[in-house]
């Protein structure tokens, strides 16, 4: 439970150590599995706004990611300023960024066609969510990943899943055979 600028976050056990991981742990990218309904896309945005929302040295700059602008709409943009309506003066709605009040800078991504993620060209993210990473393609991940970079925090991928789509052989490999390629640090990886 944590009270930032008089709002009220309450994460479930999972989200807070997700939170946990994302804050203390080595890993570079990590999963974050679960059950359709199950709270992955609800932790992901709680877990941004208590990032955003902390104190800390220097401002940060998120991306939350969906692979469709509708469902990056109904799944993450109206859930998120119901929840928390007051933080609709941060809001930028033609731009999909949350302009925080130290400065960092949330945005909400997406990439309809695979060619459009290059949108993303010579842009940096301190955290990536990628939420149903399943409907990206190994290029899509990979290119988002190359944005992921910082120099005040260790970088940072967050990946919800649910099994089947485009990408599910590669999130399978990655997470759940635990099978890299010469290019991919065992280390990197974590699931929860």
């Amino acid at each position: 439970y944590f009270r930032i600028m008089a709002l009220d976050v309450a994460l479930q056990p999972k989200q807070s150590e997700l939170l946990s991981l994302i804050r203390n742990s080595p890993y570079k990218i990590i999963g974050y599995g679960g059950s359709n309904g199950g709270a992955k896309s609800h932790g992901i945005r709680d877990v941004n706004l208590v990032l955003c929302l902390e104190k800390k040295l220097s401002p940060i700059y998120t991306l939350i990611f969906r692979r469709k602008s509708n469902d990056l709409l109904e799944n993450h943009i109206i859930p998120f300023f119901q929840k928390y309506p007051e933080l609709n003066k941060f809001f930028n709605k033609t731009e999909r960024i949350i302009y925080w009040p130290d400065g960092s800078i949330t945005k909400f991504g997406y990439a309809e066609h695979e060619a459009d993620i290059t949108d993303f060209q010579g842009k940096k993210y301190d955290y990536i969510f990628i939420d149903e990473a399943t409907h990206c393609t190994q290029p899509m991940i990979e290119f988002l990943l190359s944005r992921n970079r910082s120099e005040t925090v260790r970088a940072k991928m967050i990946l919800t899943m649910n099994p089947g789509n485009i990408g599910h052989t590669y999130i399978k490999r990655i997470f759940i055979d635990k099978k890299y390629l010469n290019n991919e640090d065992p280390d990197n990886y974590f699931y929860l």
